[in-house]
């Protein structure tokens, strides 16, 4: 009896990690490069904008690692039009809720407001992406902030200094083998102009995509893009760098000693294909089943490996899933 439930459970699970789901995505583009992603969705009166800039910790150097994290909390620091302190206060002030997040791949900002105030996110987005204001005090502030947020969610976590150092031992020429948050030296060392050159290079139209989902009418919300962002100049690119890994020739294993620990974490990391590609996507299914049925596993974001993680006891199992953006540095900032 216990096999021919466990079998009625896997062909009713199966199905639907595979399944896909359509949506009427309608994707646009302005003359400067913008890609625009809209969505209508009528069921509420809220609407999302999301813009995502194609710049992430890999993009970083050697020696300057933490870069496209610290530049994500000076993105809040305000421009001529909007002065420091104010963006998320007026996001608050219309009702709505804004935040960020920073990958290997990627850096997303977020507004989510009622839909009759939709064209504020559009214009506070298109703002700061070209005149945001990066000063030495701003600056030392937010890297205090990364650094103290360095040391709580990593150092003094030991799973994810584990974690850490399986990444840093897995890649070794990949910069996916560098923390997103960056190496605590680096952070040190970092200066503003580091920050500044690091904007102006990957901040601009034609390398982001606007993506907006909610309550609104298509063609009113594209003239408003092109009105707001239109007019803002892509300068020359520059070609980006493509990484590879060379084969790993045998099993890499990493130890991490700390003082009294709490509980004894496991991290086992194997290849994977691109996110883009065909199998990886099956695998990624199966992955998500596994993950719904109890087990730990779960495909790193964007990378070329899937990471299992889980604690000596099998009753605390502990998920490999990114943990949701921090709310409270965002708090600290404001005061």
């Amino acid at each position: 009896m216990s096999r021919l439930l466990l079998a009625l459970v896997l062909f009713t699970a199966l199905p639907a990690a595979t399944q896909e789901i359509h949506l009427p995505v309608a994707l646009h583009s302005l003359a400067n490069g913008l890609k625009v992603v809209t969505l209508e969705e009528h069921a509420a009166p809220v609407a999302v904008v999301q813009i995502w800039y194609h710049v992430g910790s890999k993009d970083e150097v050697a020696g300057r690692t933490g870069l496209a994290h610290l530049l994500e909390h000076n993105m809040f620091n305000g421009t001529h039009a909007h002065p420091p302190g104010t963006f998320s206060r007026l996001v608050a002030k219309a009702g709505g809720d804004d935040n960020a997040f920073t990958s290997f791949d990627y850096t997303a900002y977020y507004e989510k407001f009622a839909a009759d105030r939709l064209a504020l996110g559009l214009e506070l987005e298109a703002d700061r992406m070209r005149n945001i204001l990066l000063t030495a005090t701003e600056f030392d502030r937010e890297r205090q902030v990364v650094k103290e947020e360095r040391r709580m969610r990593t150092e003094d976590n030991p799973e994810s200094a584990l974690v850490e150092q399986v990444n840093a031992a897995a890649f070794v020429a990949h910069p996916y083998g560098r923390p997103v948050i960056g190496w605590m030296e680096d952070l040190d060392r970092l200066a503003v102009d580091d920050l500044r050159g690091f904007y102006e290079r990957y901040y601009r139209p034609d390398n982001a995509t606007l993506v907006v989902v909610g309550d609104f009418d298509t063609a009113t919300l594209l003239k408003e893009v092109e009105r707001t962002f239109g007019t803002i100049h892509a300068p020359p690119s520059e070609p980006r760098r493509t990484f590879s890994e060379p084969p790993q020739r045998g099993e890499r294993r990493v130890t991490l000693h700390r003082p009294l620990p709490l509980t004894t974490p496991m991290a086992r990391l194997w290849r994977w294909p691109p996110s883009f590609s065909p199998a990886a996507r099956a695998r990624a299914s199966t992955a998500r089943w596994w993950s719904n049925s109890g087990s730990v596993s779960t495909p790193a974001p964007a990378t070329t490996a899937m990471r299992r993680i889980r604690r000596s006891s099998p009753s605390t199992p502990a998920s490999s899933r990114p943990t949701p953006r921090r709310r409270w540095s965002r708090r600290w900032r404001r005061r």
